[in-house]
């Protein structure tokens, strides 16, 4: 009897222990679930809200990393710079996933590029905050990269308008002292891109649901310092004014 009821008490703590592993789970995989819901909803509503196409893929998983990289890059179109980061984190991504499916090679190699998106995707998201939230992008990357958190900054922020389509200004950079004047000056009077879309190489003309678009005819001209004018005396050397 008692080797019975030894048994049956194990059983039982084990029977214990997996309810609760399994209800840990559950919890897992509910926070997972939300995670990525934010994360569509707060990419696609930003994707949309530049103008871009395809907003559906940041609901699809490998490819929502190509529509990440994509509004980090039209980020940085607007202030003069040419990245890629899209087909960059799409490469990634796919080789991360499908190594995970091959033998030591494939998972050294899913762990490498795993190691490069995570790079990748910091540098695309720090262009990102700081378009969006520039006062708060240092410590929304660094809390992003630590509790990888990012899905709720995007979530927080796909309503604000960037800097970049007249949102504000850089602080001490373009768009502060000396730069271009929060773009309100700068593309399309703040509101739009070259060519009459938002998208790559001049894009849709306008999506549904995007910022206003930009007055015809009007091009990124970069607003120059203003010379410090002179003071003007009013008399000539050796007149009295008041002759």
């Amino acid at each position: 009897m008692e080797y019975y009821s030894y048994t049956y008490g194990m059983n039982d703590g084990m029977a214990g222990v997996l309810a609760v592993l399994g209800g840990l789970l559950i919890v897992a995989l509910l926070i997972a679930l939300v995670a990525y819901i934010l994360f569509a909803l707060g990419l696609s509503r930003m994707a949309k809200l530049r103008g871009l196409d395809n907003t559906f893929l940041a609901w699809i998983p490998v490819a929502n990393a190509y529509l990440l990289g994509k509004v980090a890059d039209d980020v940085n179109r607007y202030l003069g710079k040419q990245t890629n980061y899209r087909t960059i984190l799409l490469v990634l991504s796919i080789i991360s996933f499908a190594g995970g499916f091959i033998p030591v090679v494939g998972a050294l190699a899913s762990f490498g590029c795993g190691i490069a998106m995570i790079v990748v995707q910091a540098i695309a998201l720090y262009a990102i905050y700081k378009d969006y939230s520039p006062d708060n992008a240092v410590i929304m990357l660094v809390t992003s990269i630590i509790f990888s958190i990012s899905f709720i900054f995007l979530f927080a922020i796909r309503n604000k308008r960037p800097i970049t389509l007249g949102g504000g200004q850089y602080p001490g950079g373009p768009g502060g002292p000396g730069g271009y004047n929060g773009y309100n000056g700068g593309y399309n009077n703040g509101y739009g891109a070259p060519n009459g879309g938002y998208g790559y190489q001049g894009g849709p003309a306008q999506q549904p649901g995007a910022y206003p678009p930009p007055p015809a005819g009007q091009s990124y001209v970069p607003r120059q310092p203003q010379q410090p004018t002179p003071p003007q005396n009013p008399t000539q050397e050796g007149e009295n004014p008041h002759e």
